[in-house]
């Protein structure tokens, strides 16, 4: 019987002691975007323009268990989508990249994703004509050739073609290198 109201009494002070602990913790963060840090407001094409995101850490792997992505949205009308990484251990650092392929005004929206919830925040730039040709693409007229995306032609040069200099043995090769 002593032992009995023992036993009661001991989890009833473990109950009120749980009680008094969890009521003074702080509550659990949600998943938020705290800031995001554009690089620049204006960009050449075919440059990048940065997006940093400062975020509360995702519960979990912060390289698996949150997306960071943007919709950009051209004046033109044209859209595209990148998707970003994350730039910290901590996750608490995320970071997207944006290449514009189009002289103009374009909009953007960011979003963070994780299991904790979504949450999006918005901004926009304006790519300027540049000297970056572009990346390189096969030429439609001759798809065994390349160009760049301006239109100029890509003359493909490496370093390690010997057979383009007729060299056909190591002495040569060493010579010319």
């Amino acid at each position: 019987m002593i032992t009995c109201a023992l036993h009661k009494l001991a989890n009833t002070c473990l109950i009120i002691f749980s009680i008094a602990t969890f009521s003074l913790l702080p509550p659990t963060s949600q998943a938020n975007i705290h800031e995001l840090v554009q690089s620049s407001q204006t960009v050449n094409i075919y440059d990048f323009i940065e997006l940093a995101l400062h975020v509360t850490p995702p519960k979990g792997n912060v390289f698996y268990d949150a997306q960071v992505s943007a919709f950009i949205t051209h004046e033109s009308g044209e859209e595209f989508s990148v998707t970003g990484f994350a730039d910290s251990y901590d996750g608490s650092l995320y970071k997207l990249r944006i290449a514009p392929s189009k002289i103009g005004n374009s909009s953007y929206k960011v979003t963070y994703t994780t299991p904790q919830g979504s949450f999006s925040k918005t901004g926009s730039f304006k790519a300027l004509q540049g000297n970056n040709p572009g990346p390189i693409r096969i030429n439609p007229k001759h798809p065994h050739h390349f160009i760049w995306d301006n239109g100029s032609p890509y003359y493909p040069l490496g370093t390690t073609a010997y057979g383009i200099a007729g060299l056909s043995n190591m002495e040569g090769i060493h010579r010319s290198i």
